[in-house]
Formats: C-alpha cells, structure tokens, sequence
C-alpha cells in the first residue's frame, strides 16, 4: 500500500485501507517471480556501427575501430541477462532479429547453452526490424511470440 499519487487508476485505490487511514491509499503489486524471461535483441544492421559505416561510406578511423563493438556488446549484455536469469532458476527465452531470425522457447532443459549457442553465430546483418508484435503482452505465449514472424 502506498498514497495516491495523480494518475493512479482509480481501479487500484483500496477503499477500506483509505477509509481507515483517512487518506487515499493504491494498492501495489509485485511483478511474479516466477514469469518468464525473454531476452530480445536487434540486430539490424543500420542499428549498429558497422551498419552506419556501410550506409555513410565514409573512413572515420574511429568507426571503423568500433565497427563490431555495438554488436558485440549487444550479445554479451543479452547473454549476460540470459545466464543472470538463469542463475535465478527462472525460465529464459530468446528472440533475435539479425541475419535471421531466431526463437529459443523458454526452457530449462540445457536453456544457458542453447542460449549462448544461438548468440555465437547472430550477426548484425539483418535488413528488418524487430517486429512490432514483441511488445510484452499480458499472458503471451511461447507460441505468441512465434506466431509474428
């Protein structure tokens, strides 16, 4: 419980626990420990660097320095968040857009491996972006989640 704030839905304001306290109170949930994870990375090629480079046809020495940096560091951060939540024994899917796209349902069987297994071979090569039926959607499904490709 906490006080109302504006803004608040009117649907989560506790009525008893207001009119014990004598001030507006909203009720507060916590998110389930239990839901699962998934892991959605972009690789567009113009969303990285040496996507840029090959739009822009130019020689900075910089960029071309960092050419693979962004995708690099895209993968380690989603292999990261993977391995993180897997510690936490939660279930981790993956969705990735690059030269392909890939899905690796949520699991537990093996789920780290599979994981890494489908980053070491994503490159930053894809033309299209994440499709916009990846937006988290209440109670979607591993086959939700499929069924926008």
């Amino acid at each position: 419980m906490r006080d109302y704030q504006p803004g608040d839905s009117f649907n989560r304001i506790s009525w008893r626990a207001s009119a014990r306290t004598g001030r507006m109170m909203v009720k507060e949930f916590e998110l389930d420990p239990t839901a699962d994870v998934w892991v959605v990375l972009d690789l567009d090629a113009r969303a990285h660097v040496r996507g840029l480079i090959r739009d822009l046809a130019h020689d900075d020495p910089l960029a071309n320095l960092l050419a693979n940096a962004t995708e690099e560091y895209a993968v380690t951060v989603a292999a990261s968040l993977a391995r993180h939540f897997i510690n936490q024994n939660r279930t981790v899917g993956l969705m990735a857009a690059g030269q392909h796209r890939e899905i690796i349902p949520t699991d537990r069987a093996r789920q780290l491996l599979k994981v890494l297994e489908a980053l070491a071979v994503l490159r930053a090569e894809g033309a299209s972006r994440c499709p916009s039926c990846w937006s988290p959607r209440r109670g979607a499904s591993d086959a939700t989640a499929r069924s926008c490709w």
